[in-house]
């Protein structure tokens, strides 16, 4: 999992729950450490693309709960 990953998982949080964004962090953090998830940076490239994908939205195939979430 990406650093950005992290971070928008946690601003997306952060906005639905209304808690402080370094609380979400610590949460994810917490999870994937519990999962045994590392966390990785990544190039600008990589980083290109993901912003790329999160202009488009979420994917389709995704449930209804997770896109509101979006």
């Amino acid at each position: 999992m990406s650093v950005l990953a992290v971070r928008e998982a946690s601003a997306a949080i952060c906005r639905k729950k209304q808690i402080p964004m370094a609380e979400t962090e610590a949460q994810i953090r917490e999870f994937l450490r519990l999962a045994e998830i590392a966390v990785v940076s990544i190039t600008v490239t990589e980083n290109d693309i993901a912003l790329s994908a999160l202009k488009k939205g979420p994917p389709s195939f995704l449930t209804a709960t997770v896109r509101s979430i979006w």
